[in-house]
């Protein structure tokens, strides 16, 4: 009878482990369904916020072209906010206005992908920012190129976070840009290739490429 005891108590004993194992392959499976979910969401909502950026800046071009040459010779310390408002009806966003909606954004700041600060001497640091009415999508310029009109070199970047100030605030995760020429818009990366992309859209380096990367069907960082 023993033996027979013995031998009931390890089987349960397997069963028991057997249950724990596929509820953990189950939870593990769950969570990466709920990732790539995130993920592709996060990719679709790029997609769309920079087909309304090219919108935007077409609309523009056509009908407020004089104006926003104005803003760009005058260089002023007002002129990335004033571009940005140009943009707000057709980005559907809101001008960062009162001093509630400044302290909302006063201390948001965005970093690379591998974790480092973007430096204020970056080309890809923005402190003007607009951001969606539900508040869900902040928008940023950097203007560095008031000649641009007249050649075909870069005007601006524009930056795009995503979930608003809710982190991670990286590059490749939730936030991508876009390069402004003086009658296009170009994602990050434009112009390089697959593999291209792709090395600069890991974890240890700065993401900035994944803006053009996932637009090419590539996958979230490794």
């Amino acid at each position: 009878m023993a033996k027979k005891t013995n031998k009931l108590v390890l089987s349960f004993a397997e069963i028991v482990i057997i249950v724990f194992i596929t509820i953990v392959m189950f939870c593990i499976l769950l969570g990466k369904i709920f990732g790539v979910s995130q993920q592709s969401k996060v990719i679709y909502n790029w997609k769309k916020t920079l087909e309304s950026a090219q919108y935007s800046y077409n609309v523009i071009l056509l009908t407020q072209r004089q104006q926003l040459m104005d803003y760009v010779k005058s260089g002023s310390q007002s002129r990335n906010q004033e571009i940005l408002n140009m943009f707000k009806s057709t980005l559907n966003t809101d001008v960062v206005g009162n001093k509630k909606e400044q302290k909302s954004l006063k201390n948001y700041k965005y970093r690379f992908l591998n974790g480092k600060q973007v430096p204020k001497e970056s080309k890809y640091y923005a402190q003007n920012f607009t951001y969606s009415p539900d508040g869900t999508i902040i928008a940023g310029l950097n203007w560095l190129n008031q000649d641009c009109f007249e050649t075909d070199n870069l005007c601006a970047v524009m930056i795009f976070d995503m979930n608003g100030v809710k982190l991670p605030n990286r590059f490749g995760l939730d936030v991508f840009g876009l390069n402004i020429y003086n009658n296009r818009l170009e994602p990050f990366g434009t112009g390089l290739s697959y593999e291209e992309n792709q090395r600069n859209c890991r974890r240890l380096e700065t993401g900035v490429t994944c803006s053009k990367f996932y637009l090419m069907g590539g996958q979230f960082f490794k």
